[in-house]
């Protein structure tokens, strides 16, 4: 017999408190309340919020001290048993005086008192014993969540403001949290280890959730609160799963005395925290596929500590796997000067016991990749512990990759870790850390390590080191290895970035045991990198080899130029301030010739396998035209000529030769490249740079489209394009036709957009679904070979275009202004919105748009009177306006006679810019208009798409003050609705 399903409206239920606890006192609704106690069914409770109106009997749209959003919420807990449902829908506002006043008295409803020897204030309090509870909403639709519990953000002066409160007095299993936005509470679910039932929270699953982490407020006064913000709490329980939740961290909170270790107070926020523990405790959790994203910029002098997920169980014995999670730092060149940690380790394996994985997951700009647990007092000791398993993790920008100490232990395998900064560190072993491997075989194998000044680095006080072998350790600018131990560690069969002998040795410092490298590609990227330069001393690009306009060719040398006559060196000045960048040095300089004559360049190597040549071509100032570059395995004929190569102005082009098969000479074989060219218009040749591969390392070069069939152009969902056959741990360029790339770039100085491949030569490529329907076409550029594919099958036919119809009805397409001087995108209340800034003007591939360049501006006070939404806050802190009399337009694409209403949020704290009377006008047949009224921050239009061009214009224009003072028209961000499509 199915279970029956009782749909209770809660807000029928009402105590003359607003709180139901006591039976016994209840009002006379008691019976129903009493019915529900004696049912032997689950029940489902659909609870809305006070603002939402969709059932008969639903609030009044007003809170009051006694019903609001608080208390409607607090009651469900005393009405649900085992095995209940509650499904909540609308915005559950704490904010309000009312429910905030209600919250902070907590679930007993008296401020100060205890329930259940617990202080339930600023808390909903979930009773002990209460098990297999589904709290959940509507799935959100295009990042729109059914249902948001909000409040206004950490006060600093209160230690316990959070939404659910477990205190382990009893047990709360297999619970189920799903589908809601939680915004800006100190910890948004808390489930805490208070010496109850270690079995306390077994089997939760707490998946698809947003929740927002407000900043760590440090006020310097006395009572004020330490603890940190956290978004997911977790305690004591087997058999958890954290999942698909999206965390948004502010991140920008300002901490005391950082440089004063003895009065420091740090201000801290977590996205997820596993709470310490021991033993088997937390066996068979799952940290999966979170999105974490840090949205503020640090403190430049005190900044906020930031974790990702800080696994301090210490649960030894427990097998825990944490993968496919991503931590993004938003404005990442702040990686050396954030205090931020991707990922904190402390539980370790267990030989025959219990694993603890970490793999697939993708850190950028992070100070810290992955970290071992340290309180810097030496008191966490690892010592004797199985290691942790670092598979397949991407780490990128990173001030130090992976830091194994407090006597911690390590296996990484197959990971990419390219670090950035003057000082940076790929690996890191300190204070008794060890390099282990529960098996026999290597400790480090596999990893792609790049892009750091110490690849490795091995302390003096570090553990035992297993052996480093198969790795691609290159393009690190001081060291791919560097050991300060007395002992020697093994690091044979390694790729270091040359076949050069006298380069890889200069590389590695310190005692090692090495009898042998990789020659070929295996598994790992094989580079023999030539930088071409002006002068010596000029930074080299990653572990590359110098060459300079006489660097004339010998035995001993086995690499040079068979002629020197006519060349001469260029220094790229604009990219000269860029040499702590490790992708700017082969644009830094270079060697030309300024006539169309040829000279040759030779490279021997010590075995014949065939090989792969990338010339990097032009000076990065004037135009090119007309170059040839030829290849040569004998010196006398050459073949496989590239002629007709042009350069643009201000940019490089690269040409790759097919596989050559070094041509056999005295104890040698070399292959030969022979440069010439140019026009009478543009005369001479340049190059800056020269890359040896294998041959049959890279390709085929394939991206593959989300999804055969056509997805909704709704302007907001994110889809994932894959690529193979990239260069292992490669530099892939990428550019689309139709919507918005969303990969943070892993360059700076490389035109375009950036992404980093894995050890693997995959990689995932991010794009924003447009608002204008068509065929997507993304073209990706391996940097690092050359090569170049296209999705567009008449050229690529492995590859595959993405196709986009029109939206559908309700979909929701959202805009915030910002300024041109604000990086796209970096001042977004969250990814679901769209980046405006003033010079965004109307175009056919975005959809949308300006029809002049307007004027960005930011507000003084980030807050418009009376709004306290999360996103509305960061939405308002920066506009567009116009204080011209001339009409301005903003254009949509909504689709052929489809109609839609536009509501234009408007506010500015600059008393020059005064938005009152400013006048909105919507196109269309139907199109309507409204004038901006005192008092308000919005206004809402509807118009049609034209029926040619399916365009929806908004005509904007000032008002005209009655007092004295400026106009102006203000727009802080644009909500788009589709509301018919036909």
């Amino acid at each position: 017999m199915p279970n029956l399903i009782r749909r209770v409206l809660l807000n029928a239920f009402q105590s003359p408190t607003g709180t139901i606890r006591n039976h016994k006192k209840q009002s006379p609704l008691s019976q129903q309340l009493e019915l529900l106690e004696d049912r032997v069914v689950p029940a489902t409770f659909v609870v809305n919020s006070i603002s939402t109106k969709l059932n008969a009997g639903a609030p009044t749209g007003v809170q009051t001290a006694t019903l609001n959003d608080y208390t409607l919420l607090n009651n469900v807990f005393d009405l649900v048993t085992n095995g209940d449902t509650i499904v909540l829908n609308g915005t559950f506002d704490w904010t309000n005086a009312f429910a905030r006043a209600s919250w902070a008295k907590g679930s007993d409803g008296t401020s100060g008192t205890v329930l259940n020897d617990t202080n339930d204030d600023y808390s909903i309090y979930v009773p002990p014993n209460l098990n297999n509870i589904t709290l959940t909403a509507a799935p959100p639709v295009a990042g729109k969540y059914n249902a948001t519990i909000k409040v206004a953000g950490d006060s600093g002066a209160v230690a316990t403001e959070w939404f659910l409160y477990f205190d382990q007095s009893g047990t709360n299993q297999d619970w189920t949290i799903s589908n809601l936005s939680i915004e800006n509470f100190d910890v948004a679910i808390a489930m805490f280890n208070t010496g109850g039932p270690t079995n306390a929270y077994s089997g939760t699953t707490i998946t698809n959730n947003r929740i927002v982490v407000p900043k760590d407020v440090i006020t310097g006064t006395a009572g004020e609160d330490v603890e940190s913000n956290v978004g997911i709490l977790i305690g004591n329980g087997i058999d958890q799963t954290i999942s698909n939740n999206s965390i948004f961290i502010a991140g920008n909170g300002v901490s005391a005395n950082v440089n004063n270790p003895s009065l420091a107070v740090f201000a801290t926020s977590i996205g997820i925290e596993v709470q310490t523990s021991s033993g088997a405790l937390y066996d068979g959790l799952q940290i999966t596929g979170n999105t974490i994203t840090v949205t503020g910029v640090p403190n430049a002098t005190n900044p906020e500590i930031v974790i990702g997920v800080s696994e301090n169980s210490f649960a030894t014995g427990s097998n825990i796997t944490i993968s496919g999670n991503s931590f993004t730092r938003q404005g990442a060149a702040s990686q050396a000067k954030n205090f931020d940690s991707a990922f904190v380790i402390s539980a370790h394996s267990l030989t025959g016991t219990s694993t603890v994985t970490y793999a697939n997951n993708t850190i950028f700009g992070a100070n810290r990749g992955f970290e071992w647990a340290s309180d810097g007092l030496d008191t966490i000791d690892f010592a004797g512990l199985d290691p942790v398993e670092l598979i397949g993790n991407n780490i990128s920008n990173t001030f130090t990759g992976v830091l194994v100490r407090s006597n911690g232990a390590g296996y990484l395998f197959q990971n990419t870790i390219a670090s950035g900064g003057t000082n940076s560190v790929g690996v890191l072993v300190q204070e008794g850390g060890r390099l282990e491997r529960q098996t026999t075989g290597p400790a480090v194998e596999q990893n792609i390590i790049t892009g750091a000044k110490y690849g490795i680095q091995i302390d003096n006080d570090a553990g035992t080191i297993g052996t480093i072998n198969f790795n691609g350790l290159f393009g690190n600018t001081t060291s791919n290895v560097l050991t300060n131990l007395g002992s020697p560690i093994e690091v044979n069969n390694n790729w270091w970035g040359t076949l050069m002998e006298p380069t890889i040795a200069a590389k590695i410092t310190g005692t090692v045991t090495r009898t042998t490298n990789l020659s070929t590609a295996t598994d790992i990227l094989v580079i023999d990198e030539f930088d071409f330069q002006a002068v010596t001393g000029n930074r080299l690009q990653n572990s590359s080899i110098s060459v300079l306009p006489n660097t004339t060719y010998t035995a001993d040398r086995s690499f040079g130029w068979t002629t020197t006559t006519g060349l001469a060196g260029f220094q790229n000045s604009a990219l000269a301030a860029l040499a702590g960048n490790p992708w700017s040095g082969e644009f830094q300089d270079g060697i030309f010739r300024a006539t169309a004559s040829a000279n040759v360049f030779r490279i021997d190597f010590a075995t014949a396998s065939p090989v792969v040549l990338t010339a990097v071509l032009g000076n990065g100032v004037r135009a090119y035209s007309g170059l040839k570059v030829e290849f040569s395995t004998d010196g006398v004929t050459f073949g496989s000529a590239i002629s007709g190569i042009a350069v643009a102005a201000k940019s490089y082009t690269t040409v790759t030769s097919g596989a050559l098969t070094p041509g056999t000479f005295v104890g040698k074989f070399s292959v030969f490249v022979r440069f010439s060219g140019g026009t009478a218009a543009l005369p001479g040749w340049a190059v800056a740079g020269l890359k040896v591969l294998p041959s049959g390392s890279v390709g085929p070069l394939v991206v593959s489209a989300p999804s055969a069939s056509p997805l909704q152009a709704n302007g907001l969902s994110v889809d994932t394009f894959t690529v193979t056959g990239a260069t292992p741990g490669g530099l892939l360029t990428v550019s689309t036709n139709l919507g918005t790339l969303l990969a943070p770039d892993a360059s700076n100085v490389t035109a375009g957009i950036q992404v980093v491949a894995d050890s693997d030569g995959n990689a995932s490529i991010q794009l924003r679904r447009p608002v204008v329907p068509g065929t997507a076409i993304l073209t990706v550029i391996d940097v690092s070979s050359g090569t170049v594919t296209d999705t567009n099958p008449l050229t690529a036919p492995d590859s595959e275009p993405q196709v986009y119809e029109q939206a559908a009805e309700n979909t929701v397409i959202k805009f915030d202004t910002t300024s041109s001087g604000v990086a796209n995108g970096a001042s977004l209340p969250d990814p679901s919105w769209i980046g405006v800034q003033n010079n965004t003007l109307y175009s056919a591939a975005t959809g949308y748009g300006w029809n002049r360049v307007m004027t960005g501006a930011d507000n003084p006070i980030n807050l418009a009177p009376g709004v306290t939404d999360f996103d509305d806050q960061s939405m308002f802190r920066d506009y567009n306006y116009s204080t011209s009399t001339a009409l301005s337009t903003f254009t949509i694409f909504v689709g052929k006679g489809n109609t839609a209403s536009v509501k234009l949020y408007t506010y500015s704290s600059n008393p020059a810019h005064n938005p009152l009377g400013m006048t909105v006008y919507a196109s269309g047949d139907n199109g309507t208009q409204k004038t901006l009224t005192a008092g308000s921050s919005s206004l809402t239009v509807t118009g049609t798409g034209d029926e040619f061009s399916g365009l929806l214009t908004i005509m904007i224009t000032k008002g005209s003050l009655v007092t004295t003072g400026n106009t102006a028209w203000v727009v802080n961000g644009i909500e788009v609705t589709l509301t018919n499509v036909i």
